[in-house]
């Protein structure tokens, strides 16, 4: 059974739903914007002989175009085949790192990182999670420690209780206190002390580990 985002956090089916909703009302407005362009162009060149209008095949080859790259700019294959599950992590990695073009007024650079994580199912399947890497990332998300991942939220949910840490982290069992027991946004990756008044970033409400694997 597929897990489903728990019933106290209402705003974040909300976010997931209004989300999806941009995503393909911006890919639709993609494609009227090339069905646009294409009777644009016929009418300011209505003089032109047929085989140099966009009708037929050509108008079709246009509209192609325009689904296959919005398709990929809008990331409609990614929202198609997300899905919900719980697994553990079997590797961590960085994607990437990169730097912003600096600001005039300022020496510092924006750099962020990417973390990849492989996550094997309780059926064996690999399931593969790429989300920006956000401080406490470090002892958050590693290998061995299990997840729930809720399609449409970006950040999955780890298991405090069942999060043994390695070795190096000087034999602690759990996550420390002062990294949240656990208490991550799943929308936008911020780690809380305390459930109430949600997240101290974004406000969304946040997920209980209990509401997922009990007490």
């Amino acid at each position: 059974m597929k897990p489903t985002i728990p019933e106290r956090n209402r705003d974040l089916r909300r976010y997931v739903r209004w989300h999806r909703f941009l995503r393909l009302a911006g890919y639709l407005l993609w494609l009227g914007i090339f069905l646009l362009g294409a009777l644009s162009y016929n009418n300011a060149h209505q003089t032109y002989p047929p085989e140099r209008l966009m009708i037929g095949w050509r108008l079709l080859l246009w509209m192609l175009i325009g689904a296959a790259s919005g398709f990929f700019l809008f990331r409609i294959g990614q929202m198609l085949t997300d899905r919900s599950f719980e697994g553990t992590i079997v590797r961590t990695r960085l994607s990437r790192g990169y730097t912003s073009s600096k600001d005039p007024g300022s020496m510092s650079y924006d750099f962020r990182l990417h973390l990849r994580l492989l996550v094997r199912t309780a059926d064996g399947k690999k399931r593969r999670i790429r989300l920006e890497q956000k401080p406490g990332f470090y002892i958050y998300y590693y290998e061995g420690s299990r997840i729930c991942h809720y399609a449409g939220l970006p950040y999955p949910i780890s298991n405090p209780e069942n999060h043994p840490m390695p070795p190096s982290r000087e034999g602690q069992t759990k996550l420390p206190d002062d990294l949240s027991g656990g208490y991550l946004c799943a929308a936008c990756g911020s780690l809380n002390g305390s459930l109430a008044g949600g997240c101290s970033d974004c406000r969304h409400s946040l997920i209980d580990p209990k509401d997922i694997w009990g007490e």
